[in-house]
């Protein structure tokens, strides 16, 4: 039966970028629940959980959809391709010029556009 003191809780290792939410897993089943957002207690999820699992053990491998999510991951963590847009035609008349700029809090004397490519 499953028990609330098997969960570890591995919030702790997730970047400061990180969306809030919590990390948790459950190593017995090999299952990792992640929740993401703030404004609740994820406690509260537990009994869901509970309810959603079906079973004492993890499911089989499915290699056709583990292929698929690699695939996916890839193409997530590959450089977009770059679309080629007509430019508007105000970036025409600002592209190539030099702006000197007014005393500013951020210590800019100049500004050039490059809409070149």
């Amino acid at each position: 039966m499953m028990q609330s003191s098997d969960w570890v809780d591995l919030t702790l290792d997730l970047p400061m970028s990180y969306t809030p939410g919590r990390r948790f897993a459950y190593p017995a089943l090999d299952l990792v629940v992640v929740t993401t957002g703030a404004g609740f207690k994820p406690g509260l999820l537990v009994p869901f959980l509970y309810r959603a699992i079906r079973g004492e053990k993890a499911l089989p491998e499915n290699q056709s959809l583990f292929h698929q999510l690699e695939e996916a991951l890839a193409a997530a963590r590959s450089e977009p391709k770059a679309v080629l847009t007509a430019l508007p035609e105000l970036a025409g008349h600002v592209s190539g010029r030099t702006y000197e700029m007014e005393a500013n809090p951020l210590g800019f004397e100049r500004l050039c556009f490059d809409f070149t490519y």
